[in-house]
C-alpha cells in the first residue's frame, strides 16, 4: 500500500479518457504533491509541538 502511487492512480481515474496529456501530468503532479504533504505535515506539527512543550 503506497498512498504517493494510490493518489496518482485516483488522480487519473478521474480525467475523462480524452483528456489531454499536459492535463493528465498535471493532475498526477498535484495529487502527489498533496498526498506527500499529507504524509509530512502532521509529523512535522508533531515534532514542533513536543519541542515547543520540553522548552517550558
Amino acid at each position: 500500500m503506497n498512498p504517493l502511487r494510490d493518489a496518482a492512480i485516483w488522480a487519473v481515474e478521474l480525467l475523462p479518457t480524452s483528456a489531454p496529456e499536459w492535463l493528465v501530468g498535471t493532475t498526477v503532479f498535484v495529487a502527489l504533491v498533496a498526498a506527500l504533504a499529507a504524509i509530512t505535515i502532521p509529523p512535522c506539527l508533531l515534532i514542533g509541538y513536543w519541542i515547543s512543550r520540553r522548552s517550558r
